[in-house]
């Protein structure tokens, strides 16, 4: 299993390129605050049709040291949502894990962007790389045995040669589509059997889901990559057969078992 993470290198020169730009952006809006300072001394603080904009951005109406913060609160997001990228953990996420990681960025809920701070993230990460792993195929294994299937082709308690998913692609309209709400499981699939096979995690454009789109594009009704055989039919349905066996045995001895039992 491949579960290595991007280094960063330098590490310190990223960070320090990024408080330099904090830091500029705050001398920026000081010039800012100023400049509608000595504008308002000419049209006064009501301004009436003669408003002292200094930007062409209305944000949070004229209070420029509310709009540096806000600014600096979305550089802040972008800049995780960078580093988070550059580790290429969402790989190793469950569908749950990937959503609760948006949140603490989009909720700002991430300390400030500093060398220390980055490096201690990065460690957690590595710390907890096993136990993600494991996660996230079980996610997978999950989602492979549905319970109470109508297809004689999927079970409960372990993965067989094959698999049929319902509602994966939509044919109401002559020609078919992937299910965009269905799209991760595919994604998430493929990334496990990529790690499961010490590969790391799938390339553009060579994985599932691209695979699936071209075909479809190119009005063809299977796509094969270099784990699955896939086939889809206008009943929504998407019949997955594994090639590499050996990883579906693997899987299960990871997510199976007396996991399956306790359930």
């Amino acid at each position: 299993m491949n579960t290595d993470l991007m280094r960063f290198v330098p590490i310190n020169t990223m960070i320090n390129s990024y408080q330099m730009a904090i830091k500029e952006v705050d001398e920026a809006f000081n010039h800012l605050a100023a400049a509608k300072k000595h504008l308002n001394d000419i049209y006064g603080d009501n301004g009436g049709n003669w408003r002292a904009e200094v930007m062409k951005a209305n944000l949070y109406y004229g209070d420029l040291n509310q709009a540096a913060q806000q600014n600096k609160d979305a550089m802040k997001k972008t800049m995780w949502g960078f580093i988070v990228e550059k580790t290429q953990i969402r790989h190793l996420l469950t569908e749950k894990k990937n959503k609760d990681l948006d949140r603490m960025i989009e909720d700002e809920k991430l300390p400030e962007v500093e060398t220390e701070t980055v490096q201690a993230f990065i460690s957690n990460l590595a710390c907890n790389l096993p136990n993600l792993f494991k996660e996230a195929c079980c996610e997978v294994f999950d989602m492979l045995r549905p319970p109470r299937s109508e297809y004689k082709t999927n079970t409960e308690f372990e993965i067989g040669s094959k698999v049929i998913m319902n509602y994966m692609v939509d044919c109401s309209y002559g020609s078919c589509m992937l299910e965009y709400r269905r799209e991760q499981s595919l994604i998430n699939l493929d990334n496990v059997f990529h790690l499961l096979d010490g590969k790391g995690s799938t390339k553009y454009p060579h994985d599932l889901v691209t695979t699936i789109k071209t075909a479809i594009r190119e009005n063809r009704w299977e796509a094969e990559t270099e784990y699955f055989r896939c086939k889809w039919h206008k009943k929504r349905s998407l019949h997955i057969t594994f090639k590499r066996l050996d990883l579906v045995r693997e899987l299960n001895r990871i997510a199976g078992g007396n996991r399956i039992k306790s359930i």
